[in-house]
């Protein structure tokens, strides 16, 4: 158990200065400092390098730049969906593709396959049909008591003809 722990430290030692001499070399000073005098810096990102992801559901997946859309964000692909991405989420590898940018699913997974590593395939999203219609729910009517044989039915008749002469009586 203790041996585990020593490898998984090692592990997040090697990973962490691995990322900050990434940083150094990949890293390019701006023109202004920031109001509070420390430098900005940006990220030169290299379009085919292997990254593995460290954030979210696919964490621990390796995946590949295939174009920069802002600053910090660039489009992924590989062993992860193809979408956008923050660079803070990915941790370089000195492994590189030869892909160019905007390159499509199919040029990324003959780059993985010329490494050796499987990606597997995902189902394309389809198009669902349109949303059924909201319908009303229609109010239930009270079902009818069942019907009374002939004696009650009488004898309910006699019963309200009773009261009303019982009350003009008490009137009088």
């Amino acid at each position: 158990m203790a041996g585990a722990n020593h490898s998984e430290n090692q592990e997040k030692t090697r990973t962490a200065v691995w990322r900050s001499i990434m940083l150094i070399l990949y890293a390019q000073k701006s023109d202004r400092a920031s109001p509070e005098g420390v430098e900005r810096v940006n990220l030169m990102i290299d379009i085919g390098r292997l990254y593995v992801k460290t954030a979210g559901r696919e964490a621990g997946k390796y995946c590949t730049v295939v174009d920069t859309l802002e600053k910090n964000v660039v489009l992924i692909d590989g062993q992860v969906r193809r979408k956008k991405c923050n660079l803070l989420q990915l941790e370089p590898l000195d492994k590189t593709l030869d892909l160019k940018k905007g390159a499509s699913h199919a040029d990324v997974v003959k780059a993985f396959e010329k490494l050796g590593m499987k990606i597997t395939a995902t189902k394309p999203k389809t198009k669902k049909g349109p949303k059924p219609a909201h319908q009303r729910k229609k109010k239930e009517q009270p079902q009818q008591q069942p019907s009374l044989s002939p004696k009650k039915v009488q004898e309910k008749e006699a019963k309200k003809e009773e009261k009303p002469m019982k009350k003009e009586s008490k009137k009088k």
